[in-house]
């Protein structure tokens, strides 16, 4: 893809950005659970700033009313990124990047309390960069320091595509967003392989749906249906592991503390996870 290219895509997804909601993005459910543990451990670190690394530029979290004292620094591969969602620097209070995650312990200066993000797995290989990303973080927190995570984990038993597109037309889907990781994840034929973003939407097309009508049909805004267009031309891939599969890698570094399944539909595929740092 050639810079102009890029260009337009990121373009695209800072105008598609307000119409993207849950379960792709956090919703207060998600925002009350990470808000609460980290409040919770912030009382248990005195004497310093609270030093929170935030994986990606997601605005919720960004936004959350973080403890006094904290300290934020969000890191994203992708300048257009940082331009298109960031909600803004704020002295003494947060910032963000541009750099890899897997760099976190260079970027940050090491001795962070918290690592935090949102789906910063489902966009990396597994489970190689998995590995090296909770390796990363674990080398970049202090002994005893978060890593929240809200997941994007797949079923333990696939579903097949068709009966995903069925449950679409008769009206038993709650969201678009919803049916598009319920799509994606049909689609992986394994959390390794992962799934391309441009099959998705390439597989979306050849469903000959009429997105007015579905629109219509559904009272989804249009607007909404057609942020699958964020997908065409990327050759990014999504990976969507278990989440059996993903404590498995997590066991190597952390301590499992929590996980939170949200009450909302497909809450199941989007748990967030609390792990501390052992020694």
């Amino acid at each position: 893809m050639d810079v102009n290219d890029e260009c337009c895509h990121w373009n695209r997804v800072s105008n598609y950005w307000a119409f993207l909601g849950p379960p792709l993005k956090p919703g207060p459910e998600d925002i009350e659970v990470m808000l609460s543990a980290a409040a919770r451990h912030r009382a248990s670190v005195d004497g310093h700033a609270y030093r929170v690394v935030l994986w990606g530029v997601t605005p919720e979290i960004a936004a959350m009313a973080w403890p006094g004292g904290t300290e934020l620094l969000a890191i994203d591969h992708a300048e257009k990124m940082i331009e298109s969602v960031w909600p803004g620097d704020k002295p003494g209070f947060r910032r963000a990047v541009c750099g890899k995650w897997s760099e976190t312990a260079r970027i940050s200066g090491g001795s962070c309390d918290l690592i935090i993000g949102d789906g910063s797995l489902g966009c990396v290989r597994y489970p190689t960069e998995f590995c090296e990303l909770t390796r990363a973080a674990k080398e970049s927190l202090r002994k005893g320091g978060l890593l929240i995570l809200r997941l994007h984990a797949g079923p333990e038993i696939k579903e097949e595509p068709a009966a995903v597109v069925e449950d679409l037309l008769n009206l038993q889907i709650d969201n678009f967003h919803i049916f598009k990781f319920r799509f994606a994840m049909a689609l992986q034929e394994s959390p390794e392989e992962g799934v391309e973003l441009h099959e998705i939407w390439k597989k979306w097309t050849t469903l000959d749906i009429d997105e007015r009508e579905l629109a219509a049909k559904t009272g989804w805004d249009l607007r909404v249906i057609r942020t699958i267009e964020l997908y065409r031309d990327r050759e990014d891939r999504y990976a969507f592991p278990s989440l059996n599969q993903h404590l498995g890698i997590f066991r190597d570094h952390f301590s499992l503390l929590d996980i939170h399944v949200p009450d909302y539909e497909m809450g199941s595929r989007r748990p967030i996870v609390i792990l501390s740092r052992g020694s």
